[in-house]
């Protein structure tokens, strides 16, 4: 498993154990966080666009939660009713926040990662409330660790490795689109720079029908993408010059990013 999808499990866990303490919170931080364009996110069509209506349908019912959580008739977290949708909510929560910060992560492991991590989240909250007797206090200080969690989960990606150009008169500048990639027709050779294939699971350039997940950037005959992804050694390359065409779709969006935030 590489580091990127280590990552984004670990971001399914904590917004799984957010839903777990509060079972709407997670999705309503999730659909808050979501890119305005689906593609505009490193994971491009991966991503899920949370358009103006679902975002406040998830603030509405993380509001009402926040304020019937308070009530001493509120059900157990641990009853079929109160379990099954912390379940649910972090299985879908899980799966569509890693897939957005990591291309290509299972579905089926994200999804699992949320309901675990909501099944534990439910459970240590259940047994804090009844640890500090129901007090509202109590509730407070959950809400404070549920908001944590949730910002940690939906937080941006880590910085780009160091080591790049960073100056902007090391390589040509071009027009750039909205979601990391350059405009079509705009790229120029580039000089310690190339594409390389990420392989999809199983698969390699040696297979039969190697299967490219997806397209990194990296510096010439590096085996790390500039997002931090690790490239096979013998992974395909394509000119830079190819960046942003239909040759290397899907690119990872984070490597354009970091590419054109250094100015090149």
């Amino acid at each position: 498993m590489s580091a990127t999808e280590r990552s984004a499990l670990v971001r399914a866990a904590l917004v799984g154990a957010a839903t777990g303490l509060r079972s709407q919170w997670g999705a309503a931080a999730v659909a808050w966080s979501s890119p305005p364009d689906a593609r505009a996110g490193p994971a491009g069509r991966d991503a899920v666009r949370a358009g103006p209506w679902l975002r406040g349908a998830t603030a509405t019912a993380a509001l009402a939660e926040f304020v019937a959580d308070k009530s001493p008739r509120a059900p157990s977290r641990l009853a079929p009713a109160g379990l099954g949708p912390r379940m649910l909510f972090g299985a879908v929560s899980g799966a569509v926040l890693a897939r957005r910060h990591r291309p290509g992560t299972p579905v089926a492991a994200a999804a699992a990662t949320g309901v675990a991590a909501a099944v534990l989240g439910a459970v240590a909250g259940a047994r804090w409330r009844g640890a500090v007797g129901g007090r509202v206090t109590g509730a407070v200080a959950e809400d404070a660790v549920t908001a944590l969690l949730a910002w940690a989960a939906c937080a941006p990606g880590r910085a780009a490795p160091a080591g790049r150009p960073s100056t902007a008169d090391e390589a040509p500048v071009w027009a750039s689109t909205a979601d990391g990639a350059p405009a079509a027709g705009q790229v120029d050779a580039v000089p310690g720079y190339e594409v390389r294939a990420q392989y999809a699971a199983g698969s390699s350039r040696g297979s039969a029908l190697p299967r490219v997940e997806v397209w990194h950037m990296t510096s010439a005959d590096a085996t790390h993408a500039l997002c931090g992804e690790r490239i096979a050694a013998d992974a395909e390359t394509q000119p830079v010059e190819n960046w942003g065409t239909a040759a290397t779709e899907p690119f990872c969006r984070l490597c354009g990013t970091h590419f054109l935030r250094q100015g090149l």
